[in-house]
């Protein structure tokens, strides 16, 4: 794996002499782990507007918005927006079904120059006052129809829909940058805990175009794909699924929330897709129903990713018998470390041991003992996580920041912090491998591998 070299600070001259040679050429990936960070991800889509505004960029059920057509939304909102006081660290909640105007709200926030706070309408209520009362948006997003769920609140509230009259007579030209910079935050992502209380992660701009440019750079999804949008509006793969596509000209399928849980009807939907995301458990039952049909296969599919919990080795080896065409890869990234930071691509080899992978250019992978010091190869150690992807913090909460956010020794960059996930990892000999990973390990101690 090409690793920091600060992974060999510790290592006896032994240790170091077994190491695959490219593990050890990775000033890289935690100095230079900079994809780049000035590249604001509304604009990279706006760009591709460019090239392609006749092209479909999202298909909602017999509905189908080009490129130009979603841009042309998205501004018209971002302008409206402004006029409001959406501005760079300005928070905006969303509350959304499932549908274009979802898109087109968090592109317009986005565009304004604020940061977008999903706020799914499944979740109780109870959770979504909760997460309103913490992030104090300056104005809520929101569906005609889901207005009740906030009629107590008190700041600007925009109803969605493309004949809003509110701001269907905006300009439909993309809004100046102004102050914008990679440092102000794109949005805020509430993920439960271990106590189960909310708590809101920061991510700002420039983690997100580095996070979205190195998938883009491994992943390779441009104008011919088809992927459909399944994960949740609330959690930030959706970004993976919905915004990455649209940055290479793809085109996004958005699934009805009903369709999700109808594997049938689902799979039903994936004719023609070219790329395909899912929640293991979800992915299980996909696999299931592709293999209960004639042919018991999606011949179309080029990429199958799985990742979000751990993912068992059997069901790698089943995607693989049901999307013979594919790359079957496991994606690995908390949402404090924006998305994704490692991902593995099955090779010919048996899966028999959970994966992590090995990191994306947003990110550098270290593996850390009780210390704080780098852990030899073998040795289990807590997965810590440096680079560009790494969110500013929790909202509002400095006291869990300070514990889980800290300065990161390996960088070469001063501010530059670590992210301690929690996670037990360790590195694996390459050769038991056909590339080098870090791996989840099913021991006793509940430790994760690493190359």
């Amino acid at each position: 794996m090409t690793i920091d070299l600060a992974y060999t600070r510790n290592l006896s001259p032994e240790e170091k002499s077994a190491l695959p040679a490219d593990f050890a050429r990775g000033p890289e990936i935690a100095a230079r782990a900079e994809h780049p960070r000035e590249s604001f991800v509304h604009e990279r889509f706006e760009a591709q507007v460019e090239r392609t505004p006749g092209a479909a960029a999202l298909v909602w059920e017999d509905e189908t918005l080009s490129y130009a057509e979603l841009n042309a939304r998205a501004n018209r909102l971002a302008h409206h927006l402004r006029s409001l006081g959406v501005g760079p660290e300005a928070r905006v909640g969303i509350c959304a079904e499932r549908g274009p105007e979802m898109v087109v709200g968090m592109l317009a926030v986005l565009k304004a120059g604020g940061a977008y706070v999903p706020l799914d309408p499944a979740y109780p209520e109870e959770r979504l006052r909760y997460m309103l009362a913490d992030s104090r948006p300056a104005a809520l997003l929101i569906d005609a129809a889901l207005r009740h769920l906030f009629a107590d609140a008190t700041l600007a509230v925009v109803e969605l829909g493309a004949l809003n009259p509110a701001w269907a007579d905006e300009p439909e030209t993309d809004p100046e940058r102004g102050a914008l910079s990679p440092a102000h935050l794109a949005y805020v992502i509430y993920t439960s805990g271990s106590t189960g209380r909310p708590k809101g992660v920061r991510v700002p701009h420039g983690s997100l175009g580095a996070t979205l440019a190195a998938a883009g750079e491994a992943f390779g999804l441009g104008a011919g794909d088809r992927v459909p949008s399944l994960a949740s509006f609330a959690f930030d793969i959706w970004l993976f699924e919905t915004l990455l596509p649209l940055l290479g000209g793809g085109t996004v399928r958005l699934v009805p929330r009903d369709r999700v849980p109808d594997v049938p009807r689902l799979v039903d939907d994936l004719a023609g897709c070219t790329v395909l995301h899912a929640v293991p458990a979800l992915m299980r039952r996909i696999v299931e129903e592709v293999r209960a049909r004639p042919g018991g296969v999606l011949p179309a599919l080029r990429h199958a990713f799985v990742g979000g919990d751990a993912v068992a080795p059997d069901l790698l080896e089943e995607m693989r018998g049901v999307f013979p065409a594919a790359g079957i890869h496991v994606l690995y990234g908390p949402t404090e470390a924006t998305i994704i930071c490692a991902s593995h691509r099955l090779g010919s080899e048996a899966a028999t041991r959970q994966i992590v992978g090995r990191p994306l250019g947003n990110a550098a992978i270290h593996v850390l003992d009780a210390a704080g010091q780098v852990a030899p190869k073998g040795a289990a150690g807590e997965l810590c996580l440096g680079g560009a992807s790494v969110a500013r913090d929790y909202l509002g909460r400095p006291g869990l920041t300070a514990e889980r956010f800290v300065p990161d020794p390996f960088a070469g960059e001063p501010g530059a912090r670590l992210y301690r996930t929690g996670d037990r990892v360790r590195w694996v000999d390459v050769r038991e491998y056909q590339s080098a990973n870090v791996r989840k390990s099913d021991d006793a101690d509940d430790s994760h591998e690493a190359d």
